[in-house]
């Protein structure tokens, strides 16, 4: 009697490489260790589902939760050969993703996730760690204003008749890889966005630094922070050449400028 032969095909594409990179630096562990777990859930952890859905983000250029479920049914044998766990699509229902942003949405999850990972990320790749810039930036759309909406209406160098959301980051120099973002409201002022995450990434790299940023807040709000014994404001602003000092602009005291300034509490 002959044996029936079945094939399957599924469509590899990058997400393979996408989870393996993300394996990597510990992504799955680190949202597991901070995401809490009901002790009745069944099925793949928080880490693995934020994983795996990441995974088809950045592979299929689709952010919306209503086409994931199909999608790893298609992949559902090459992805359990990726990450050795047993796939159910109905890990990435509607809900269970919604569960997920939830979560993530809270600043005491979303600031240890980001610390943890933040931390890794530079101990694997064994990063330089002396200068990191912090920035804001916003990003308008066509979205309704809602009073518990991310889109409200501010100051805006894009278009001023539409709502935006304002993103502060914070990255490694010259990489511009991510150490530490917030995200928030778009009618939100930069000045109190700088001191909250300067501190977190002054956990995250644990190590002596110097910090740069556009202006200082501190001299804007006229209440600067005193300095710390070896503490000292370099006397110029980082260039957007080798940063070595070498052609760097004076800093604007007045703020108005585009230059970067040293954070002089954290400049040693």
């Amino acid at each position: 009697m002959e044996t029936e032969l079945t094939i399957t095909t599924e469509r590899v594409d990058d997400f393979v490489l996408l989870i393996k990179m993300m394996v990597r630096l510990g992504l799955p562990e680190t949202l597991d260790q901070n995401i809490p777990r009901h002790w009745l859930q069944e099925g793949l952890s928080w880490g693995w589902v934020a994983t795996i859905w990441l995974a088809h983000i950045l592979s299929q250029g689709d952010h919306r939760k209503v086409t994931v479920r199909d999608w790893v049914r298609q992949a559902r044998l090459t992805l359990e050969e990726t990450t050795g766990f047993s796939i159910r699509d109905t890990d990435f229902t509607d809900d269970r993703l919604a569960l997920v942003l939830h979560v993530l949405s809270k600043p005491e999850y979303w600031h240890a996730i980001e610390r943890d990972l933040g931390q890794n990320t530079v101990r694997v790749y064994d990063l330089e760690r002396e200068r990191v810039r912090v920035d804001a930036s916003t990003v308008s759309g066509y979205h309704a204003e809602r009073a518990e909406s991310l889109f409200q209406f501010g100051k805006s160098k894009d278009n001023p008749r539409l709502p935006q959301v304002k993103l502060m980051i914070g990255t490694l120099d010259p990489l511009g890889l991510p150490v530490a973002t917030d995200v928030v409201s778009g009618q939100k002022a930069d000045d109190g966005l700088y001191s909250p995450i300067i501190d977190r990434i002054t956990t995250i790299l644990s190590k002596n630094r110097s910090l740069v940023r556009r202006r200082l807040q501190d001299e804007r709000s006229g209440h600067p922070r005193p300095h710390s014994g070896a503490g000292t404001p370099l006397p110029h602003a980082v260039g957007a050449g080798r940063g070595d000092g070498e052609g760097d602009a004076p800093v604007d005291p007045g703020g108005g400028g585009r230059h970067t300034a040293a954070h002089p509490r954290l400049c040693r």
